[in-house]
């Protein structure tokens, strides 16, 4: 009911790091305010009035004070009538015991209101991490910036099909105004975007958490900084194990182990049904890797075939299932044959 009294922040698409450089450095301050809780109200139209100021307050912004400083998140906040809204600001405000910061920019719009003294990690030296990689996506609005890049150091041996992986790089978002920590995550590239594989936690993602207080914003920018770097260097590796999995062909063990667990999420019928393999060849898998002496033998199945069916059956299924497929061919990459960590036995 509240969305139409405040002011949504549109956001800016950019072509290259450079343009985001410069508009960073030549960006005005926000400026910072700190209030008390009951020092708040809510007047008509989305207008803010702390102290003896007022200031329209942004869509983005009052959404994340409503879940962050009052813990009404949405979809609730959206269903309360508007009077009632300005009430509840009121009657909470009063029992905060802990100060609060308005940012505002140029323009005397408010866009965020949080608990003061939370860092607020600078996005301009963070942009140092991606130099040399390949601009896919920049988007910037004052919430923060979202970039995501192509790692042009990894290429791919194979020549792909539908579904398989051509590219990997890296997604990253940041903000200086309070909306969420610093986060990054491998990102990978498909020929057509329709499969998928949860990456093991060590390959996947980085993210910083900051307590209030805790350290230099400038200092805590440079440590996130050579993280990034190392999960971009990690793209690397992880291009080495998909062209090393295109080279090998499955163990007895390795087959059975990944049909079983497939089977577990789903009907065994429809995990045999999609990798072409009947119920006598199960069998036969199934007593080769319980014998101690060709366990290890290679099978005909290829290590990237299988990986791609595993993903692509979890298109075929939604919610916990689907999760569980795709953590499945994320497991892959960890097996000691690429270089992981896993061990077969």
């Amino acid at each position: 009911m509240y969305q139409s009294y405040f002011a949504p922040l549109r956001p800016t698409k950019f072509e290259t790091l450079e343009e985001v450089e410069t508009m960073l450095d030549e960006r005005p301050e926000y400026e910072s305010v700190l209030v008390s809780g009951d020092s708040i109200s809510l007047l008509d139209k989305g207008v803010i009035k702390f102290g003896d100021r007022e200031a329209q307050m942004s869509l983005e912004g009052f959404k994340q004070s409503m879940k962050k400083v009052y813990k009404i998140p949405d979809p609730f906040a959206a269903r309360i009538p508007y009077h009632l809204l300005q009430e509840n600001i009121k009657e909470i405000g009063k029992t905060l015991d802990y100060p609060l910061e308005l940012l505002l920019n140029n323009d005397g719009l408010i866009i965020n209101l949080f608990p003061a003294g939370m860092p607020r990690i600078p996005i301009r030296p963070l942009l140092s991490a991606l130099e040399g990689q390949e601009p896919q996506h920049i988007q910037y609005s004052e919430t923060g910036l979202t970039i995501q890049t192509l790692n042009p150091a990894v290429t791919f041996s194979t020549e792909p099909k539908v579904g398989d992986i051509t590219r990997l790089g890296t997604n990253f978002s940041a903000s200086e105004t309070g909306f969420g920590f610093p986060i990054a995550s491998t990102l990978a590239y498909t020929l057509i975007c329709s499969n998928g594989a949860i990456l093991p936690k060590r390959f996947g993602q980085i993210r910083m958490r900051i307590k209030s207080g805790e350290a230099d914003p400038e200092a805590i920018a440079r440590n996130l900084a050579y993280k990034l770097r190392n999960l971009i260097q990690s793209t690397e590796s992880l291009g080495n194990r998909f062209n090393k999995m295109g080279q090998l062909n499955l163990s007895f063990g390795r087959t059975y182990g990944i049909l079983n667990s497939c089977s577990k999420v789903t009907d065994r019928e429809e995990v045999l049904d999609h990798f072409k393999i009947s119920g006598d060849e199960f069998t036969e898998i199934k007593q080769s890797a319980k014998n101690d002496e060709i366990r290890f033998d290679e099978t005909e199945y290829g290590m990237y075939d299988f990986y791609s069916k595993v993903t692509n059956m979890a298109n075929n299924h939604y919610g916990s299932e689907r999760k569980r497929l795709q953590t499945i061919g994320g497991k892959f990459l960890e097996f000691e044959e690429l270089g992981g960590k896993e061990r077969l036995n």
